[in-house]
């Protein structure tokens, strides 16, 4: 168990003596988990978190391009006073866009950088409980398809050459997104 233990140890700070910060050339393949939505309904609660996919490419050493597809879904209760039924509601927020990234501070393991992202976000909406013509014609649906734009400022922490961690605070399908990211070096 002892030797086991260290070997894993060993390992992993080796690992971190080979990172490298962002590098032209190179692609971060991102997955992350965010904590609660910009998107969701007041009053209703979130029952898939938002989920994002972003791909990450250093155009120049400090300058990024990339993509962005987003997922989350939440739901609220609603109660007709008029005839005080309950009705259950399911919102899903589906997003896809571009964004564009300045790595202004690099260090060793640490990136950090701005960014900003032009998307479109899907709202679909559905009574699932009970269904029926009265409950869709008193619900409101969301109201907020269309083109976004968001804002964002990030940390990349590179765990070895090819992945690490990351971490995004701003508007977009989340206020705050974690995950981890895959490197692809020289991309050309």
């Amino acid at each position: 168990m002892k030797k086991t233990t260290f070997f894993l140890i060993a390992l992993f700070v080796s690992a971190f003596g080979q990172a490298q910060s962002f590098q032209e050339g190179n692609l971060l393949v991102k997955g992350g988990i965010g904590i609660s939505s910009p998107y969701y309904m007041r009053g209703s609660e979130g029952t898939i978190p938002p989920l994002s996919l972003i791909g990450d490419y250093a155009l120049k050493d400090k300058i990024g391009v990339g993509a962005y597809v987003g997922y989350a879904v939440s739901r609220l209760n609603y109660l007709n006073n008029s005839n005080y039924e309950n009705y259950i509601t399911r919102q899903s927020y589906r997003m896809i866009g571009g964004r564009a990234t300045y790595h202004f501070w690099s260090k060793e393991h640490f990136d950090v950088y701005l960014g900003g992202m032009i998307s479109y976000v899907f709202p679909g909406w559905k009574v699932i409980d009970p269904s029926n013509a009265y409950a869709n014609s008193v619900i409101d649906k969301p109201k907020f398809g269309g083109f976004k734009l968001a804002g964002f400022v990030g940390l990349n922490y590179s765990v070895n050459n090819n992945w690490g961690v990351f971490g995004e605070v701003g508007y977009s399908l989340s206020y705050v997104t974690g995950g981890a990211y895959w490197r692809i070096p020289q991309v050309k």
